[in-house]
């Protein structure tokens, strides 16, 4: 009888990498409600555009109330922030749109030095984890 065990990753998985940061507690959160904590741990590679908790401090209260208490929807708008890959900074730029998770392709462009996805900047680029690459934005990217 084999068991699952969950691959050991030299640099942790990206949840783990996301948890050490301190800064996408709300991240996390809303991954497990999105029932995606799972996929992350054990899954990948996946580049993963994730707001910081000040980035969902942004959105009004009720919204994001809303968006936790509701499971299915939580889960399409994270993964319009997941691609599968990896992807640094240096293997954006030649990209002008990547297909997320969600099934909606991501814009991406450059400006005064500042990779944009949507629009929204990345903030800090190439978070390495074991099965992926986080870059942390500063605004949620919604979907319409």
């Amino acid at each position: 009888m084999s068991t699952l065990i969950a691959p050991r990753h030299p640099l942790g998985t990206m949840l783990d990498t996301m948890a050490a940061t301190g800064r996408f507690a709300t991240m996390i959160a809303a991954l497990g409600t999105a029932g995606l904590s799972r996929s992350l741990r054990l899954q990948g590679p996946f580049t993963l555009f994730a707001p910081s908790d000040w980035a969902f401090a942004k959105l009004p209260k009720r919204v994001l109330d809303d968006l936790l208490r509701e499971p299915h929807q939580i889960e399409h708008l994270l993964r319009g922030h997941l691609v599968a890959g990896r992807y640094f900074e240096r293997d954006l730029i030649p990209f002008t749109r990547l297909p997320s998770l969600a099934g909606r392709s991501l814009n991406l462009s450059l400006g005064d030095g500042d990779v944009f996805v949507n629009g929204v900047t990345i903030v800090t680029t190439d978070i390495e984890a074991g099965n992926g690459v986080v870059h942390e934005m500063d605004r949620v990217l919604m979907l319409d």
